[in-house]
């Protein structure tokens, strides 16, 4: 996968050490080979020349990118999946590690009674929020899934114009959809992965179409799942299209020039007129 490359690590700065100046004495001398000369810098190598890429090459990193980029996306959903959950686990762990307060813990009854009131109120509350967040999360669920549905329609009914197969794959799909067991997390990434396919008719279209592939899903992990679908939809995306063909239109006559008609296509008067009778 494309990684940004890591930013380089200057190294720390070290102190510099004043050297003295003094004159050496008459009794320490510094010899100096005659022949010794500094050496030259060496001379810096030539950058090697960024190699151009062949299609294919161009292909498989582009490719490589947009599944990055599918991946972020999922790893996303996934991180936000993790904190519902931990926020639902959270919840239930303090339902069933909830206390009233005990009678003993309170000097008089009156105290204890409020505090019980307190405590009964504040369950109340909490209970009418979890419900009320409940209740808009599946209200927006819903609307978001009721707006991607008459998308989905709208493209089924330009695809089925050149497929005319089409329910009868979808068909497979949906005997394959009925076997899955709908409570666990593979079906919950292959509904959503599916659904968010940009052309989903034709990633339905080829699933229908390969059952031997739905068949194998049916084994995967989550991941594994979202991988197949990622993967195939940008295959089906990047797959070269048939362009029909228009049928040719007859050449046009030359200009000034009369297509010759046959005394069998003409009219008495026509003829008349041809054999200078009229």
């Amino acid at each position: 996968m494309s990684e940004e490359a890591l930013a380089a690590i200057e190294p720390e700065a070290v102190t510099e050490v004043a050297e003295t100046t003094s004159e050496p004495s008459d009794d320490v001398k510094t010899d100096v080979p005659a022949n010794d000369t500094q050496e030259a810098p060496a001379e810096s190598e030539p950058k090697a020349e960024k190699k151009e890429l062949t299609e294919e090459e161009k292909y498989k990193h582009g490719t490589q990118k947009r599944i990055d980029r599918l991946t972020a996306k999922l790893a996303e959903q996934e991180r936000t999946a993790r904190e519902l959950a931990e926020r639902l686990a959270s919840y239930e762990a303090s339902k069933q590690t909830d206390t009233a307060p005990k009678e003993e813990d309170f000097e008089t009854t009156e105290e204890y009674l409020k505090a019980v009131g307190k405590h009964e109120a504040l369950k109340e509350i909490e209970k009418q929020n979890a419900a009320k967040a409940q209740e808009e999360a599946q209200k927006t669920y819903a609307e978001k899934m009721a707006k991607r549905s008459a998308e989905v329609s709208a493209q089924e009914a330009e695809f089925r114009k050149t497929t005319p197969d089409y329910d009868d794959a979808t068909q497979v799909l949906n005997e394959y959809v009925e076997m899955a067991d709908k409570q666990s997390a593979g079906f919950a990434v292959f509904r959503d992965v599916l659904m968010s396919a940009p052309d989903l008719p034709a990633l339905s279209y080829h699933l229908g179409k390969n059952p031997d592939l739905m068949e194998s899903m049916l084994k995967m992990e989550p991941a594994q799942i979202a991988w197949t679908l990622i993967e195939q939809a940008i295959k089906l995306r990047d797959a070269p299209k048939d362009t029909p063909k228009r049928p040719s239109s007859p050449p046009n006559p030359s200009k000034g020039s009369s297509v010759s008609r046959t005394e069998d296509m003409m009219s008495g008067r026509e003829l008349l007129k041809k054999h200078k009778l009229v």
